[in-house]
């Protein structure tokens, strides 16, 4: 062992612990990864520790597991968690250890500048782009009613109909014959 390797401090009070001691074996896993991160970062970020779905597994919890391991370990007052939403990722505390510095976050490099530069127009937003039924390809807009059901329109509801009476069977188009088994209805030669 080095003289310089790092360590993090497990408290007699902690080790002795219900909480600590009744952690099932992916909830200690979670613990472990959360330890190797914090060491990680230097003992600077806690709180800020982030446990991607994909290292997790990777350290040997099912992907079954991963949620109820968490939850137990909140649940036990051992990991604190912020939740992230939509494709923010959820940030982990370790409650025995003080709270840490955020991390320093350099900013990416500006797409919308790198559009301009290279000479090319940004990309209209979505609702921009769909705002008539003109602009939806041919193949993707839904057929007029008047095409698939023979010109008649029938409301059951208002109890109106348009060339149909109520009650009334509006044909399918189709020939009361057998059919051949055929795709094309036409019987082999």
């Amino acid at each position: 062992m080095k003289r310089s390797s790092q360590f993090i401090m497990l408290p007699r009070d902690l080790l002795e612990s219900d909480a600590w001691r009744g952690l099932g074996i992916n909830a200690r896993r979670f613990l472990d990864f959360l330890m190797i991160e914090h060491l990680r970062h230097g003992g600077k970020h806690n709180g800020y520790l982030l446990a991607p779905q994909r290292q997790l597994y990777d350290f040997g919890i099912g992907a079954h597991f991963v949620t109820a391991a968490i939850e137990e370990v909140e649940r036990a007052g051992l990991v604190t968690c912020e939740r992230g939403t939509g494709k923010r990722p959820s940030y982990y505390g370790l409650t025995w250890i003080p709270p840490g510095n955020p991390p320093v976050v350099v900013p990416a490099v500006s797409t919308k500048n790198a559009c301009y530069s290279a000479g090319t127009r940004p990309v209209a937003p979505a609702k921009r782009q769909a705002r008539s039924p003109n602009s939806i390809p041919a193949k993707q807009q839904a057929p007029y009613r008047n095409l698939y059901q023979g010109g008649a329109v029938v409301s059951e509801v208002e109890g109106k109909g348009t060339g149909v009476e109520l009650g009334q069977r509006v044909g399918s188009g189709l020939s009361d014959r057998p059919s051949s088994g055929k795709p094309n209805g036409r019987a082999a030669p």
